[in-house]
């Protein structure tokens, strides 16, 4: 499982920077938007139904930093990618470092 946590600026292209590649690659993938613009990920996942993708293969998540940090502490959950602020890429990394995810 690949999860992607993406800023309320860019919520449309920087889900596509890693969505297509983790699908190609096999993976299923938990899109967790800003919970400032959370229907561009929405509507996203209605258009991968229609394109066929199975259901559960991309699913979406909504919340703050207490979902943020139940995706890095998965075990399911083995890479993460995120854009946002540096402060907050900083933590994020080092707890997904500290787990051995990507």
């Amino acid at each position: 499982v690949v999860a992607c946590t993406v800023p309320f600026n860019f919520p449309a292209m920087c889900p596509m920077w890693t969505t297509p590649i983790a699908l190609a690659a096999g993976n299923c993938v938990i899109l967790k938007p800003s919970e400032k613009v959370p229907l561009t990920a929405r509507r996203m996942a209605e258009l991968m139904k229609e394109a066929g993708i199975p259901d559960g293969v991309f699913q979406t998540v909504n919340g703050t930093a207490p979902v943020v940090n139940a995706l890095c502490d998965n075990p399911d959950v083995r890479a993460l990618t995120f854009v946002g602020s540096s402060r907050v890429a900083e933590i994020v990394a080092q707890r997904c470092s500290a787990l051995n995810k990507r």
